[in-house]
């Protein structure tokens, strides 16, 4: 699995889950559930802002999380809110070999697939996800949809200020062959001067839609609904560039 997150752990959440990010997500969970149990496999949960907002609505959620920093973060967070404890489940794990011996009716695999290497580590990761899932039950997945290979520039993608201190979130992409390499950089500014500063880059495995399709056939899964991104927004196989998959097991 393509580990990230090493140096730029402790700043993830700070910038990238949004209150209304967490609503809509939360909200296609509840609008995609079909049991009475409000039971979670959430896999790659990184720092648990959407295990705890899921918690705070009284589901239980099982945490599967590769990265050490991530799960120092989460750790840190659910000591905060000990009221959380009984309903939350932290483990590491790998997607790939993934294997709890139960299943669920509710898989959520968020910003994990587009980070495998490649499309043999995407298919063992969707059969891990298709183990998973109990009868009637789903998962929600998004790809990134392959359209171009520019370049793009640095961008600032995020901002917030404490007292008199800035926090800036940066974004780049290049393209090393047909590889897509992203590149976030985080800085700390005080007094008109960079006095922190964080960069990390990670591979993003890009799918065109035939593809996502070939490999779910492949895996056992059935597409039945289809996203643009969280708010529902419906997917356009002409002009998104990211997919919301929701999944059914065809064994079931």
């Amino acid at each position: 699995m393509n580990l990230m997150y090493h140096q730029i752990g402790h700043f993830y959440s700070f910038f990238e889950t949004s209150e209304s990010d967490l609503d809509q997500i939360s909200q296609l969970i509840v609008n995609t559930i079909t049991s009475e149990s409000k039971a979670v496999l959430d896999i790659g949960s990184g720092p648990g802002d959407i295990a705890l907002q899921l918690a705070r609505r009284g589901f239980t959620i099982t945490c599967v999380e590769p990265s050490p920093s991530m799960r120092s973060v989460f750790l840190s967070r659910l000591n905060d809110e000990r009221s959380m404890d009984p309903k939350i489940t932290l483990l590491p794990g790998n997607i790939e070999t993934l294997d709890l011996k139960q299943h669920y009716p509710i898989v959520l695999v968020r910003s994990v697939l587009f980070l495998l290497k490649d499309l043999g580590q995407q298919i063992r990761a969707l059969r891990s996800i298709q183990r998973h899932i109990g009868v009637n039950g789903k998962a929600i997945a998004n790809f990134v949809i392959k359209r171009d290979t520019k370049f793009k520039e640095k961008k600032l993608i995020g901002r917030r200020t404490l007292g008199e201190s800035e926090y800036l979130h940066y974004s780049q992409s290049r393209y090393e062959g047909n590889v897509k390499i992203v590149t976030w950089i985080f800085e700390m500014w005080h007094q008109g001067k960079c006095i922190e500063s964080h960069k990390e880059d990670f591979r993003v495995l890009e799918n065109s839609f035939e593809e996502i399709k070939c490999i779910l056939d492949q895996t056992g899964l059935r597409m039945i609904d289809s996203y643009e991104n969280f708010s529902g927004k419906n997917f356009s196989t002409d002009r998104s560039e990211s997919l919301i998959a929701v999944l059914e097991n065809k064994a079931l």
